[in-house]
């Protein structure tokens, strides 16, 4: 008897220690997949602002130093970018072109002006912008990033595939002999102007340069980890292996794989360069393991067991002794049970706790991710207005489209902060002016990847809906669709009038989504995109349409031979007195009411 409750008590107390333990890896693989999410986000942020910069080159040709000093201290960088060292142009040189290029920049009033190093080469680069232009960035002006192996090989990454480029491990020329830190930097490549991009021999024909930025390492992951997390610490390698020349940032304290209990890796792809992140459980780790197991089962299983041996014994001396010893036993027995439950109680109550905290976190993720689109949008309107002569007549229609901008930002506020409240009217929109208005806000992305588009709807369908929040619609599903689409995809958007409804289809011809996938789409913070998506896009198109008594349909396929996605929205006609939708009150729609025009 003594044995099988000795071992009794031997199993309890390790099936507890082992939910401890798991309970607690649960947290600490969520602290790694959260760190990893944020500077997954961050560096998405931060080639949002070199897909900007570069649209000011495409939008204006040339472009001076000083058009572009300004462009970059309004992006605000220290606010809206905190960890980069700055936004620069390089620009591509032929050797032909090297002499005149350094007397071009040295008559701007840099008599010093070279490009370094010096020496004979077959191909060039300069770096002839880079703001702000502290004495730091100094340090690299007129540097040719080509000349050295690590960057060139991001730059000729970029410049063939005409994508985002992250190189790997070096040491920026803006370090001085104190503070060095490991850097790597991100590369857009800006190519000429109406000239074919289909291959890659053609991009490299039609480089004009670079709009790249420079990080320090250690700068950024202190500015994107604000707190340490409480259970793991971290280590940052540049490629697929953990050897010590790879190693870009240690957290400081960091544990080591010898002394920590748990060890997690996680390897992440951007712009063709892979990072490793390598986590080590801390020792709050072992603080909460220790916490969440219940101290009690160890010592009163042996108690118990000692008991019962010597119930055992007693009950061969006296049976009224037993029954005795038995009661005493039952009654601890049930207050052990009380203590158990009501501890596991506890337990339960913080687990709820922490996933309110989750959901928060989601719920922010959800703002950030409608927020970013119409800012970056906006940010570029104002700038090109700014740059128009006085009395441009594309200046009229720049201010509309920032207005638009300004109603989805406002829309996006106050249902976040007041999701019951009625929001403005309704107004007679045309389908037709408004889904030419979301296809403008995306030219440029439109025109970089060579995207058909084919326009098939009459000019004069209305509804009387709140434009602002259809629109957010149709931006979502247009922005899901070019992701969803290679360079040279092709783009259909069709409108349907029927009865008392009109029926709006965006069309693709990009990869697909899987049948098994189907399902879950319209559900919050499930994402196709892998690394590169949220997951609350079509369930806030969704969201909306079930608030304006729509519906939205998706036919999709994955097949090698027809490949692509549809999406069907049916929006009702609406009832009431419309209240007309021109171009001079778009701005006053829904989620942007008179009294809030800027």
């Amino acid at each position: 008897m003594l044995l099988i409750s000795l071992a009794a008590t031997l199993w309890a107390w390790r099936s507890n220690q082992k939910q401890a333990f798991e309970r607690a890896r649960t947290r600490f693989h969520n602290e790694v997949e959260r760190t990893r999410r944020a500077i997954l986000f961050r560096l998405e942020v931060y080639e949002d602002g070199l897909y900007g910069t570069r649209s000011l080159f495409e939008a204006n040709g040339d472009v001076t130093r000083e058009v572009f000093r300004e462009y970059i201290e309004n992006l605000k960088l220290e606010q809206r970018y905190p960890g980069i060292q700055g936004i620069g142009f390089s620009q591509y040189l032929k050797p032909e072109e090297l002499n005149a290029h350094i007397a071009a920049v040295r008559r701007e009033g840099f008599p010093n002006y070279t490009v370094r190093p010096e020496g004979d080469r077959e191909e060039y680069t300069s770096i002839v912008y880079l703001e702000p232009f502290d004495w730091r960035n100094q340090r690299a002006f007129g540097y040719d990033m080509f000349s050295e192996p690590v960057r060139q090989k991001a730059m000729e990454y970029a410049r063939s595939t005409g994508t985002t480029a992250v190189s790997g491990k070096v040491i920026l020329v803006q370090e001085t002999n104190t503070d060095v830190q490991p850097g790597f930097l991100m590369y857009l490549p800006l190519y000429r102007k109406g000239v074919p991009l289909e291959t890659a021999e053609q991009r490299r024909s039609a480089l004009r340069g670079y709009i790249y930025s420079p990080f320090r390492v250690g700068d950024l992951l202190k500015e994107l980890i604000q707190e340490r997390p409480p259970l793991a610490t971290f280590e940052f390698y540049a490629g697929e292996t953990t050897d010590p020349e790879s190693l870009m940032y240690r957290m400081q304290a960091s544990a080591s794989a010898a002394s920590s209990r748990l060890t997690e890796l996680s390897r992440f792809e951007v712009g063709g360069q892979t990072w490793t992140l390598r986590f080590f459980s801390s020792p709050e780790f072992d603080a909460l393991v220790s916490e969440n197991t219940n101290q009690f089962i160890l010592p009163a299983g042996l108690a118990i067991s000692f008991l019962l041996f010597g119930i055992t014994i007693s009950i061969a001396q006296t049976e009224r002794r037993a029954l005795r010893l038995a009661d005493e036993i039952t009654a601890r027995l049930r207050e052990s049970e009380r203590s158990i439950l009501a501890l596991n109680e506890e337990l339960t109550d913080a687990l709820y706790r922490s996933e309110k905290l989750a959901i928060t976190g989601r719920l922010m993720a959800t703002v950030a991710h409608e927020i970013n689109n119409p800012l970056e949008a906006l940010m570029n309107l104002l700038y090109v207005l700014q740059t128009l002569p006085p009395g441009d007549p594309r200046a009229k229609e720049y201010v509309r489209q920032a207005q638009d901008q300004l109603a989805i930002l406002s829309n996006i506020s106050r249902q976040t902060l007041a999701p019951y409240r009625a929001a403005g009217f309704p107004v007679a929109t045309n389908i037709s002016e408004l889904l030419d208005d979301v296809l403008s806000v995306f030219r440029a992305k439109l025109m970089a990847l060579n995207i058909q588009v084919e326009r098939q709807y009459p000019p004069s369908v209305q509804v009387t809906i709140y434009p602002s929040e259809l629109r957010q619609v149709f931006t979502n599903l247009l922005a899901n669709a070019l992701d969803a689409m290679d360079r040279g995809g092709r783009l259909a958007i069709a409108v349907e009038s029927r009865n008392e409804e009109v029926a709006v289809s965006i069309s693709d011809n990009g990869c697909g989504i899987a049948p098994e996938r189907m399902q879950s789409i319209f559900e919050p913070f499930f994402t196709t995109k892998g690394d590169k998506g949220v997951g609350v896009g079509l369930w806030i198109v969704k969201t909306i349409l079930s608030k304006l008594g729509g519906t939205i349909d998706v036919q999709s396929s994955t097949a090698a031979h027809d490949h692509g996605t549809k999406f069907t929205v049916v929006v009702p006609r609406g009832a009431g007195e419309p209240v007309a939708y021109s171009s001079a009150q778009k701005a006053r729609s829904p989620g942007n009411p008179p009294g809030n025009l800027p």
